[in-house]
């Protein structure tokens, strides 16, 4: 695979593009050197909180213009795993909300078929307590991700693992996860276009991302990288990389 018109470069968010919407050096740049050349770009995430059109406003903040369907995230990635009418409770924000809502799932608080958990900041011990319940009682169990940490300007913060981490450890059971570098996002962005490469910061997620793809892997350093050693590219920012994959 290479980085051509027709294969794109999957572009992580947070860590790449930015912190916590702050635009990190050379990513403008970055998005502007790959479209220069025709090379289509889809920006992939795991958090699952912001809706489409919050991240759409931010990249447009930064001059760099996308359509809905240039972006994936965790939260449609889960959502593609659900069918219409299904009920769900949900712990998340409103960009789960919103991917649940679009395929026709029910959020409910009561007889649910389903618990799927993405980062929220809104999660105390009483809603852990009721997603533990549902998952004991039965429900299927859904994580948008399980990265540990999210990576901000003030350093790390928990999470969406963190919250999965909890409601499993008091349910008693692992969850699916929907999420890079799993399946189901595997799915969700080959859907929309061939890849030629990941660009992103953790080698635990996007390095295995790009493996399941079978693609090469550059690594952006950020306040979570880990170690690289599979990556094809390291570089301090999005346009390195990118400078990089298309030498």
């Amino acid at each position: 695979m290479t980085l051509d018109a027709t294969h794109a470069c999957v572009v992580d968010l947070d860590g790449v593009v930015w912190l916590s919407g702050a635009p990190l050096p050379g990513a403008t740049d970055g998005v502007g050197e790959l479209r220069r050349r025709g090379i289509p770009v889809l920006f992939c995430t795991n958090n699952a909180s912001p809706t489409i059109s919050q991240l759409r406003e931010r990249l447009a903040a930064m001059g760099i213009e996308a359509t809905p369907r240039e972006i994936a995230t965790s939260a449609e990635s889960a959502a593609s795993l659900l069918a219409p009418g299904q009920r769900a409770f949900v712990v998340g924000a409103d960009g789960l909300g919103e991917a649940l809502d679009a395929a026709g799932v029910e959020r409910t608080e009561d007889a649910v078929d389903v618990v799927v958990v993405g980062l929220t900041d809104r999660f105390d011990y009483e809603m852990c307590d009721r997603a533990a319940a549902h998952v004991r009682d039965g429900a299927r169990f859904l994580a948008t991700n399980t990265d540990a940490t999210l990576p901000t300007p003030r350093g790390l913060r928990p999470g969406a693992g963190a919250l999965v981490a909890a409601i499993a450890t008091a349910a008693g059971r692992q969850p699916e996860v929907a999420g890079k570098p799993e399946a189901p996002m595997c799915r969700l962005v080959l859907e929309r276009t061939a890849v030629g490469a990941v660009v992103g910061d953790r080698a635990t997620t996007d390095g295995r991302f790009a493996a399941a793809l079978g693609v090469p892997f550059a690594h952006v350093a950020s306040a979570v990288s880990e170690g690289a050693a599979s990556a094809a590219v390291r570089a301090t920012s999005l346009l390195e990389a990118v400078l990089a994959l298309c030498a």
